[in-house]
């Protein structure tokens, strides 16, 4: 029973190990080494009658929204190094936070509501996009 369990984590552990190395062309990923080149170090967006701002550091990932400075997440999607968008992601005041964007394309999400947003300004990080 032993032998059975440790082959069942071990073969567990090849295929996690295989498949994060195994990113083909055409997968999206998360690629951190490249994503701080990728997104916004701050941007502000009019959502509804709204502003939002996002902010990027090494140290931190906010969003100010409604006279609220919250922490978030934030993932860069990347397909063949080119970037496709970022996304954060908070929770505030029990609500559930998804701020979507590239360009001109740019959601804001809280709970089931969904506020399309228009990007007034931004500071890139790195590359431009």
């Amino acid at each position: 029973m032993a032998k059975c369990y440790l082959m069942q984590c071990v073969v567990g552990l090849m295929g996690f190990v295989l498949a994060g190395c195994a990113a083909s062309d055409g997968d999206v990923v998360n690629d951190s080494a490249s994503s701080d080149k990728y997104g916004h170090m701050s941007a502000i967006y009019l959502c509804g009658s709204d502003q939002l701002q996002t902010s990027h550091t090494d140290d931190e990932t906010k969003i100010a929204y409604k006279g609220d400075k919250f922490t978030a997440s934030r993932t860069v999607q990347i397909l063949d190094n080119a970037f496709l968008g970022e996304t954060f992601r908070a929770t505030h005041n029990g609500d559930v936070i998804i701020f979507k964007g590239k360009g001109q394309d740019v959601t804001l999400t809280i709970n089931n509501d969904v506020i399309v947003c228009e990007k007034l300004s931004c500071i890139p990080l790195g590359e431009i996009h």
